[in-house]
């Protein structure tokens, strides 16, 4: 809790220049951010020494252009997507079910 990060690699994928998305962890297990052109609201809850669970269930709704949408699209699919997590220095590493890294971040 407490914490604001900045997505620096997206499984694998180039980010779009500009206006990286980011994700904030606030008490009472709230989780708001950025993706790239509208705000999030929602719900996350950690268990177990690594596991992670997230429900976006509230944005803005601004429109952007086409790639930017795909973009956000897809980052808010992978935050929904997330089983585990781990903390590597100044990296949050966020993991699918699979184990599979799916978006990295760098603490702001």
């Amino acid at each position: 809790a407490n914490t604001s990060w900045v997505l620096s690699s997206f499984g694998g994928q180039p980010l779009l220049p500009g206006r990286p998305p980011t994700i904030s962890f606030g008490v009472g297990n709230h989780v708001d951010g950025f993706s790239g052109c509208n705000t999030f609201w929602g719900n996350y809850s950690t268990f177990g020494q690594e596991g992670l669970a997230m429900s976006v269930g509230t944005r803005s709704m601004m429109a952007c252009e086409e790639d930017v949408a795909a973009q956000e699209t897809q980052y808010l699919n992978a935050l929904q997507s997330v089983g585990s997590f781990a903390i590597d220095g100044n990296n949050l590493i966020l993991r699918d079910s699979g184990g599979v890294e799916t978006l990295r971040f760098i603490r702001q």
